[in-house]
């Protein structure tokens, strides 16, 4: 089971997306590390996981087009971190260890929805 980061005022309700801003730093070191107990992660990693340019990314966050959250595991996920980015038809999931190794990392691109005539 997860719950979610212990910067949101809900932790374990929250299911709203917030800008990536808010919740997810952006930085272009290390892949994933932690600033203050909040994981970062390199625009790089995140735009080449997602099949973005990196300028494309980064204009996009800007503009919070790329929406985050971030939760925390427990129980036998305890010490892993879920990291979710969304844009438009475009969710990536990644699990993060204790120590920022990206663990596992899933795309997942929705087709555009057809309009009915």
């Amino acid at each position: 089971m997860v719950s979610s980061c212990p910067d949101c005022k809900a932790v374990d309700d929250m299911r709203d997306n917030h800008p990536v801003e808010r919740v997810l730093g952006v930085i272009r070191h290390d892949p994933v590390r932690w600033t203050d107990g909040v994981p970062e992660i390199d625009a790089a990693v995140a735009a080449r996981a997602m099949k973005f340019a990196v300028e494309y990314f980064l204009r996009q966050m800007q503009r919070g087009s790329i929406k985050g959250r971030v939760e925390r595991g427990i129980g036998e996920d305890e010490g892993r971190h879920r990291l979710s980015f969304q844009h438009h038809d475009r969710e990536l999931t990644m699990i993060v260890g204790h120590d920022g190794e990206i663990i596992s990392q899933e795309l997942t691109v929705t087709a555009p929805r057809r309009k009915r005539v």
